[in-house]
């Protein structure tokens, strides 16, 4: 998976956590809290498998700039 794709496909998951928690607020349904979790392993994973550099493969950071922080290539 492309660094930019895995960036949408985070925001697009933190989107959906913040919906499950509030239908679970609002419901006060304890299935969205499972929800919740389940989302922000899948994040976890993403971070883990896909928050890499694609030419010095080094773990690019907390935030994705537009140049790599290791290297200095730019990402794509």
């Amino acid at each position: 998976m492309k660094i930019k794709t895995a960036d949408m496909v985070q925001t697009i998951l933190w989107g959906l956590i913040a919906v499950s928690w509030l239908i679970g607020y609002i419901f006060e349904n304890g299935i969205a809290l499972i929800v919740c979790v389940g989302l922000l392993m899948i994040i976890i994973i993403i971070r883990i498998l896909f928050w890499r550099c694609p030419y010095c493969e080094k773990y690019i950071g907390r935030d994705l700039g537009k140049y790599c922080r290791n290297c200095g290539k730019e990402l794509k």
